[in-house]
């Protein structure tokens, strides 16, 4: 109809119309396509409210994670220094190191003289909210506070899995047997990887949990909240699991709301 009416215009010579007829329709695309992103902004909003859900979830499952690793930190470096002094004395006989009973199926069945926690480090929440273009509707201080704690998540995957794999080399040490000068060296380095591998994933761990503190009120309040209202499980988990070697979770640096303060952590 426009098309015909711009034509009628033309052949009168009715210019004024013909630019008023090009203006309409330029107004009327124009509209459309605002209309049209301003729907599809609105409704990517009520994505990113379903998204901040499985978001959160994942951030509570870092957040934890971060926090066993640093329970453990101590008996761990403990651990390494007793394993790496007698494997220094070279005129020790190797009579074996009590191995710590197997209780879990991913690590096999043979013993091992080492343990650590075994835990997905979830990520994908972030990145799947981040390819359907939903972090753009999100206040930037809100999502730079929770990339921070997505980023590390991928990289203690890996050092995780290298420590794993490390470890299971060393279960030949809960055996009473003879150990030559090369093969201490190499049952060193070993440890030596794992010393490594740990000693990233808690300074990456520290990191994790500051940033997820600092946005403490940004980030998930009521995921961290029911985090610390759970605490007292938690810390009774840990300890049944690894022992004198967990040292209880304390959650000193999140402001917590004073229902949940008053409960004793």
């Amino acid at each position: 109809m426009i098309l015909r009416r711009v034509t009628e215009h033309v052949k009168a010579q009715n210019w004024f119309a013909v630019v008023l007829d090009f203006v309409i329709v330029v107004l009327g695309v124009g509209m459309a396509l605002a209309a049209g992103e301003w729907l599809s902004a609105r409704a990517q909003k009520a994505d990113l409210a379903t998204a901040k859900l499985a978001i959160n979830e994942d951030l509570s499952e870092i957040y934890g994670n971060a926090l066993e690793r640093l329970a453990l930190k101590e008996c761990r470096i403990a651990q390494v220094q007793n394993i790496a002094d007698r494997l220094k004395n070279m005129d020790e006989p190797w009579t074996g190191i009590p191995p710590y009973a197997n209780n879990s199926a991913i690590m096999g069945r043979l013993d091992g003289v080492m343990r650590s926690p075994f835990r997905a480090w979830p990520s994908g929440s972030w990145e799947a909210a981040k390819s359907r273009g939903l972090l753009k509707h999100m206040e930037p201080d809100q999502r730079q506070a929770i990339e921070g704690a997505f980023i590390f998540a991928p990289i203690a995957l890996d050092l995780q899995n290298t420590i794993f794999n490390k470890q299971s080399l060393l279960k030949a040490l809960t055996l009473e047997t003879e150990l030559t000068p090369s093969e201490r060296r190499r049952y060193y380095d070993v440890l030596a990887g794992i010393d490594a591998a740990s000693a990233l994933l808690e300074t990456g761990s520290e990191f994790t949990i500051t940033v997820m503190e600092a946005a403490f009120e940004q980030v998930a309040p009521a995921t961290l909240t029911a985090f610390h209202d759970n605490l007292r499980e938690i810390n009774t988990a840990g300890s049944a699991v690894y022992g004198e070697c967990y040292e209880p979770i304390t959650l000193p640096n999140v402001d917590l709301t004073p229902a949940s303060a008053e409960r004793e952590p």
